[in-house]
Parts: structure tokens; sequence; C-alpha cells
């Protein structure tokens, strides 16, 4: 029942398809009936004639439209189930698509820590099998269950009516029947978590593996994941094996029910035989008898489909039911949808930690001003990339607050706040779609004119002049028909269409070669111009322009100044720019991509 009804809450905005889908389950449950009855007034008014109460042609008369009863009945019936099961596989594809955009909202929601510690093959694969199975539920609700209840109820009370004790017999075969059942589903409930955990777990490296396909092919590792395709598949079906032998012994019930059935009719033959009963009353209880063992046998397989549905299932309302840790204030008179923010950025007194106890950010203060342009430099690990995620608010800091404009960020809604800050990163992220679209993605409503003066802002229009195709050449997944350099300026040209105030650029031109590199920074600080601005890189050659440069180290900011002022200090920043400009010669002699 429980499975029943968080079926029911998900299909709450289709309630209409589950009236007409009930109307017409009760029509066929209710028509199920009618066939045995015909049958017994046919049967009974044969008797009559065989016995001479009647005539041959009184019972033609009397049976004539009773056939014809039964015609209108199966034509019924078959328009019943017809509309039933439309309305079923409807109802069920509307779900599907309104569990997708249910999924897709509660983990777009999500916080980025969730994603640090999910794949995304482990969760598309609880999203994928909670939504399928329970869907296929509806139809199975819709076309077994809810019928075959209905009918079996209706028939044990009409039985009841015509001869007591024998819907008494009928009851008592359900007894070892459904205790049998729910013995072995017992028994299975744990199998079937493996098989989940498994698919969970390692099925879901391969949709990695699919998204990685250049990485497999470089270290020629088709051959190793080949391997664990087969180890995955050996594993699902020595489970399998398993739960079939359980079944097996568990298809005891079907003998015993088969040997109970044969038990009544032949009781009925006894009674037929002593004149208790007439041969109508006995073409009527047997049509029940055979009428109850259909739905008998689909309940208890429901039941199992339903045990199955909600382990399936577990994976996907849990990911439903995860609160995110980062929330918006919504109580916050600084929610003002219209708000644009000058650009100046404030760390106070700012603690955070990943893991209880490590602390990666330890009480950081300094103060942006609008239109400034900071470097970040400092070794993997000082924190870099951890100030940049809580300007965004990706996470909460422990202690201290971030501020924008002098507002805490807490107080902003991260929609707000993200829609006013533009990032470029080291990966360029573009989707399998044409440069127009992934452009588009900095501004949804973008003209082909705005496209072309963002692209030429960031020295992209130079190659994408040049395509046959231009704007709607199609660039592959993650842009794989572009060069690095390419992707980078396609990026940029797309925050150049975001317009935001506030800029973060990390490790935008760290992999690219000398002559792609210059490009990109040139586009960069056509971008940088009027923005306050965040870099993190570090080829030191990008930063010099920098209004300030802050040396990160374990969490904190250890220098600070131009990059003339940090020269004479002669600390870290000193050593990093003399060891860089040793090796400049080296830089010179990198590959050129050739576009």
């Amino acid at each position: 029942m429980k499975n029943l009804l968080i079926i029911l809450k998900f299909a709450r905005p289709f309630r209409n398809y589950l009236i007409v889908i009930g109307f017409f389950i009760i029509i066929v449950a209710l028509n199920a009936q009618i066939n045995p009855w015909l049958g017994k007034f046919a049967v009974d008014f044969v008797q009559k004639a065989v016995e001479g109460d009647i005539s041959q042609d009184q019972a033609v008369d009397k049976i004539t439209p009773i056939l014809v009863l039964v015609i209108i009945a199966q034509v019924l019936n078959w328009f019943a189930n017809r509309i039933s099961w439309r309305f079923s596989m409807v109802l069920a594809e509307k779900l599907r698509g309104h569990l997708r955009v249910i999924a897709l909202e509660h983990l777009l929601k999500q916080d980025i820590s969730y994603f640090d510690k999910q794949s995304s093959g482990n969760v598309m694969s609880k999203v994928d099998r909670g939504i399928n199975r329970m869907v296929d539920q509806i139809g199975e609700v819709a076309t077994f269950f809810l019928p075959n209840v209905l009918a079996a109820i209706i028939a044990i009370a009409l039985i009841s009516q015509v001869k007591w004790e024998f819907a008494l017999l009928m009851v008592v075969a359900f007894i070892p029947f459904i205790v049998i059942n729910v013995l072995a589903i017992r028994r299975h409930e744990p199998m079937q978590k493996k098989i989940n955990q498994l698919y969970d777990d390692e099925f879901g490296h391969f949709w990695e593996v699919i998204s990685s396909i250049r990485l497999v092919k470089s270290f020629d590792r088709a051959r190793y994941e080949l391997k664990k395709m087969m180890s995955f598949n050996r594993k699902i079906s020595r489970l399998t094996v398993k739960i079939e032998h359980l079944w097996d012994l568990a298809s005891v019930k079907d003998l015993f029910l088969t040997c109970w059935v044969f038990g009544l009719n032949a009781y009925l033959i006894m009674q037929a035989v002593e004149g208790k009963v007439t041969l109508g009353t006995y073409f009527l209880l047997t049509q029940y008898t055979i009428t109850l063992r259909e739905p008998l046998w689909n309940l208890t397989w429901m039941y199992f489909e339903f045990k199955k549905m909600s382990i399936g299932a577990r994976g996907f309302v849990k990911i439903l039911n995860k609160t995110p840790k980062v929330i918006d204030n919504t109580s916050s008179d600084s929610t003002n949808l219209l708000w644009k923010p000058k650009g100046s950025i404030e760390f106070d007194g700012v603690r955070f930690e990943y893991k209880k106890g490590a602390l990666v950010i330890n009480d950081m203060n300094f103060k942006i001003e609008p239109g400034e342009t900071v470097a970040l430099v400092g070794r993997s690990g000082s924190g870099k990339s951890t100030i940049i995620n809580l300007i965004n608010r990706f996470y909460d800091v422990t202690g201290g607050s971030v501020m924008v404009d002098g507002i805490d960020v807490k107080n902003l809604l991260q929609s707000m706040l993200r829609k006013n800050i533009g990032m470029v990163l080291q990966d360029s992220y573009l989707y399998d779609d044409t440069i127009a679209e992934n452009l588009r993605y900095g501004k949804i409503d973008a003209t082909e004119g705005e496209m072309k003066k963002a692209c030429e802002l960031a020295n992209a229009w130079e190659f994408i002049g040049v395509l046959p195709h231009k704007l709607n050449t199609w660039i592959g997944e993650r842009g794989i028909k572009l060069s690095g350099g390419q992707k980078q300026r396609l990026s940029i040209a797309r925050t150049i269409l975001k317009n935001p105030r506030i800029l973060i650029l990390d490790e935008a031109t760290s992999s690219l070669d000398s002559e792609s590199e210059i490009k990109v920074q040139k586009a960069i600080w056509n971008l940088i111009s009027d923005r306050t601005c965040i870099i993190i890189a570090h080829r030191l050659s990008t930063i010099r322009r920098a209004d300030r440069i802050f040396v990160i180290d374990k969490g904190g900011i250890i220098e600070s100044g131009t990059h003339e002022e940090l020269l004479k200090v002669g600390g870290i920043y000193e050593k990093l720019y003399k060891y860089q400009s040793s090796r400049e010669a080296d830089d010179m002699l990198d590959e050129y991509e050739l576009d």
C-alpha cells in the first residue's frame, strides 16, 4: 500500500487520467462477473430442456438473449480494457517526463558538495532505475492489480451468496499461497539490493567510459574495460541464478494451488452428482475457481513487483529527499531580482573546511574594489579555487562572511549572485551542439549580431568566420572538433555575452601552447575591461598586468601587492617569477596547434 501511495503522490498532477482509468477498471472488474452467471443460466436452461421441464424451442428462446448478452459483455470488456490500457500508457509516459523534470530540478538545486561525493554514473543509474520502476507500476496497477483485486473481492462476495462454504474454501487457499510468497520475497530482497548496488557502483562506470573514450583509446584500455564489463555480468548472473533458485523452491505454491483447485472441482462434482447443486451452479462455481485463480497469481506477482519497485526506487526517493546544504535566504530584503552589483568583493574573517577539522581557508581578510583586477598565485591545494567557490557560494563558509557590495552572499539569491558572475575555466565546458547554442548559454536570447560581436572581442571570429556553417557549426561532445585555444576563446565569447559585473578566470590559459595563449590573453583583457576580475594562473606572464597579486599559502594571504612591489619584497613570488623566467626560452619551443 505504501508503494501505491508513493506512485499516486507523484501522479497527482494527472488525477484526471487516474479517474478515467479507475472508472474503466471498475467496469472491467464488474464485467468479469457477468460471464459465469450468464453461463449458469444457459446451462440451467439446457438441463431443464434435457429433463423435459421445458421444450427445446423454449430453451433456445431463453438461451439466445443470453448469448447476445455474452457478446455485448465481451465487446464492453474489450472496450474498457483498451481505454484503461491506453490511458495507463499515456499516463505512464507523462509521469516519466514529470519525474525526469522533478529529478533534474532537484539535482540542479543540490550544492556542489553533493556532486563531490557522487559520481554522475551512480546518480544517473539511481534516477533512471527509480523512474522506470515507478512508471512501470502505473501500467501494472491499472491493468493487473486493481482489476484483479476488485474481481477477487466481488467474486468471493457473490460466491458466498450461492454457497458460503465454497467461498470459505477459496479464501483458505490464499493463506499458504501468500505466506510462501512473503517468505520468498523477504529472501529475495537482499539479493535485489545487491544487484541494484552493482548497477550503481559498477555499471555507472561505463557511462563515464563512453564520455572518456579518448582516454580509453590513448591508454589502450579497451580490453581492460571489456574485462570489467564481463566481470560485472558474471556478478549479476550469479545473483540472478540465486534468485531463480529461490523462486524454484517457492513455486511449490503453484503446485499447491493447482491441487487445491482440483480438490474444489472434485467437491463440486460430488455436490452436483448428489443433486445438491444444479449443473448451472456447478458451472458458475467452477468458472469462479478459474476466475479467482488468475487474480491470486497476479496479486502475488504484483506484490513481488511492488517490493522490487520499492527497492529499485529507494535510491531515487533518497535523492529527492536530499536537502541542499546551501539554500537561499528568501526572507532577506537583499534578494531584489533587479540588484546590479558594482563589483566589490570582501572576505571578512573567512574560515572554511571541506571536512570537519581540516581548515582550507583560515581567517582570511581582503577587499577587492569595483573594477579592480586581482590575481591569486600559490601552489596546488593552497586554497585559490576554494576562494572562487566561496565567492560563487558553491559552499557556505564555516566562519566569517563573504560579501559582494557589502552584502553577505548568504542574503543574496544564488541565481541572482551567479547571474552577475562570469567564469572562464581551464576546462571549457561545451555541449554537443552548434557554436550558436553554446554561446546562447551566456545569453539565451542573443542575436546573431551580438554573438558575432562577442566572438570578435574574444578573437574567436577569426576561426568561426571561415567555417562553412559559421555559428551553426556543430562542435561535437565537449567541443572536440575545436582546438584547445578555440574552445577557450569560444568560452570567453560566451562570458562576454553574459556581461557579468564580476569575472573569474581560473587557469584559463594553463593548457594552451604559446600562440594560443597569446590570442586567448588578448581576448581575456578585452573581457576584463571595466569589470571586477579575479585571475588564478600558474603562468605569471598572465597576471603581470593585475592591479594586485595575492600569494596564497596554507589557506591565507602571505604576500600582497603589484607585480613590481612583490619582486622588491624578495619573497615567494619573486622566487616563482625568476624560476618561470628561466624557463621562458623552453616555452618558446612549445608545438603550435594547427587550426
